[in-house]
């Protein structure tokens, strides 16, 4: 594998010779810079796992989807999931929010009881 200098720079080799050399390396490790080469195999490679596992036509996105909705049911604040998902906007965590509702209940029946203990002890 080529270092990094190697890539970055293309001192003492011909400009052919570091182009090829910077492709390899950022297609190895960047896959997104395969142009399409490589994201067809995953996602046959994909489809053979989930068909095989019974898993019908799960995607990718919905275990992102479960994992954060899991994240948020089990107390976790959102701000917390957004940066565990890699969202560079609250807005877009923010769709998850309405699964916290049960915590809003707990919530509001602690003030609740709170609230009743002071006005129980007023009246003492």
């Amino acid at each position: 594998m080529a270092s990094k200098a190697q890539v970055c720079g293309n001192r003492g080799m011909g400009s052919d010779k570091a182009m090829k050399l910077k492709t390899k390396y950022m297609i190895s490790h960047f896959p997104r810079y395969a142009r399409g080469r490589g994201q067809f195999q995953f996602a046959a490679r994909w489809r053979a796992v989930c068909e095989s596992a019974g898993l019908g036509r799960l995607r990718l996105h919905d275990l992102r989807h479960t994992y954060a909705s899991h994240a948020v049911m089990s107390g976790e604040n959102l701000p917390l999931v957004g940066r565990l998902l890699g969202h560079r906007r609250h807005r877009t965590t923010a769709g998850y929010a309405h699964l916290a509702d049960g915590h809003l209940v707990e919530a509001a029946d602690k003030v609740g009881k709170i609230i009743v203990e002071a006005m129980t002890n007023d009246q003492r």
